[in-house]
């Protein structure tokens, strides 16, 4: 398994308060070695909003990339503006400490197959190992309910969408 240490700790929606660098530091340093101790091998930092270069550096000053094996990110920008951010996020790091996207995408209005194809080469011109699409399915996410926004590979009732074509070629084609 692998195991992601929060989700968007650099939000205070999802941190509960406002963001606490110090605090998730200690919460991280500590999940990370009671899950290296339990045999983990996989241990991600909590996936940032954003590619936060600031948090990311600070994560790092205060000893989180000694303990977990990657940093994640949550990147929803276009690629072409989002390499700047992840090539400076990757000279903050420690040798052997990979950025891991574990959540992106955009909404079928967007342009989801240029997109997920122009995020594909990003990852792979920078030897990130991992690219997860936030969702499989349309109607399952968004900002508020119902959860109407078009996000996933698959419309709602499962037909397939473009992006899913676009996703199984270049996956085929490594």
């Amino acid at each position: 398994p692998i195991w992601e240490l929060w989700n968007e700790p650099n939000l205070a929606h999802y941190w509960g308060a406002p963001p606490d660098r110090d605090a998730y530091a200690k919460l991280a340093i500590a999940t990370a070695t009671a899950l290296r101790n339990a045999g983990a091998r996989e241990i991600l930092s909590g996936g940032t909003s954003g590619i936060d270069v600031n948090w990311i550096y600070d994560l790092r000053t205060r000893g989180v990339f000694d303990l977990v094996t990657g940093c994640a990110v949550h990147s929803y920008k276009p690629p072409a503006q989002a390499l700047n951010e992840y090539i400076q996020a990757i000279s903050l790091l420690p040798p052997g400490v990979k950025i891991h996207t574990t959540e992106s995408c955009v909404d079928t209005s967007r342009g989801q197959s240029a997109f997920f194809q122009d995020m594909w080469y990003v990852h792979r011109q920078l030897s990130l190992p991992v690219l997860i699409w936030c969702e499989f399915r349309d109607g399952t996410a968004g900002t508020t309910p119902p959860y109407t926004d078009p996000l996933g590979l698959v419309t709602a009732d499962y037909s397939l969408k473009d992006v899913y074509y676009t996703a199984k070629a270049l996956v085929r084609n490594g």
